[in-house]
């Protein structure tokens, strides 16, 4: 008799585990940016001969070394909270996640619109890898993933900041390490894009040829926002 084969896997149950498994990679990845952002921090004061540039340095340096526990591990939480389940309600959706704290609405705004630019130069670096996965996504699920999926960058860029600055650190610290931050974040997105490109593929999932065509990144960022090294102002400073 010939081996039974197992039933397919659902669609939706497949891209849930497909999610899970891109959050808990990029978890893992949090040690290795820690560790290029503290390595940033601790050259930096050498990189200018300004006495005034060198002491604001170290000082966000030290500011970094006291809070970057308490960042990684509310990023990690944030990113893995953007599974959770939301509902609609009345007021507009509701999520499920646990903890989750809002800014003023002015802080939001900006910080939306920060990430947002730091959306497009993290997305554009992951490349080919990163429109594969929405492009499997979107064939699996029959549309773009929302305004809180952890597949888009904009979702895992805001979080970096949201927590950045819910620990205490300021948003001029993180302009100071943008450069390597950026470049951190590409890769493990880069990373994790492809490793959940292959379990898919594992799954049999391969992409349709004209869904390719169709697969657009416009959606997740405004096209306005190119140049992603000038932070936005706050009237109330930080």
């Amino acid at each position: 008799m010939p081996a039974a084969t197992s039933p397919p896997v659902p669609p939706r149950r497949l891209t849930r585990l497909a999610r899970h498994r891109f959050a808990e990679g990029l978890c893992a990845g949090l040690a290795a940016l820690d560790r290029r952002l503290l390595e940033f921090f601790n050259e930096m004061p050498s990189l200018t001969a300004s006495q005034a540039v060198v002491q604001n340095h170290r000082e966000a340096g030290r500011r970094y070394q006291l809070f970057r526990a308490k960042w990684i591990e509310g990023l990690a939480l944030a990113w893995r909270s953007s599974l959770a389940p939301l509902v609609t309600t009345s007021s507009g959706p509701l999520s499920f996640a646990p903890d989750r704290l809002e800014l003023v609405s002015d802080d939001v705004v900006e910080n939306k619109i920060f990430a947002s630019r730091m959306a497009l130069v993290v997305a554009e670096h992951a490349g080919s890898h990163y429109d594969m996965l929405r492009q499997l996504v979107l064939q699996l699920e029959g549309q773009e993933p929302d305004a809180h999926d952890i597949l888009r960058a904009d979702v895992l860029c805001l979080a970096v900041l949201d927590q950045w600055v819910h620990v205490g650190l300021p948003r001029a610290d993180l302009q100071l390490v943008l450069d390597p931050l950026q470049k951190g974040l590409s890769e493990l997105l880069q990373a994790q894009c492809q490793e959940t490109v292959a379990f898919l593929n594992a799954q049999g999932v391969h992409a349709d040829g004209d869904l390719r065509a169709r697969v657009r990144r416009a959606p997740e960022a405004p096209a306005t926002g190119a140049a992603p090294m000038a932070p936005p102002q706050s009237a109330a400073g930080g």
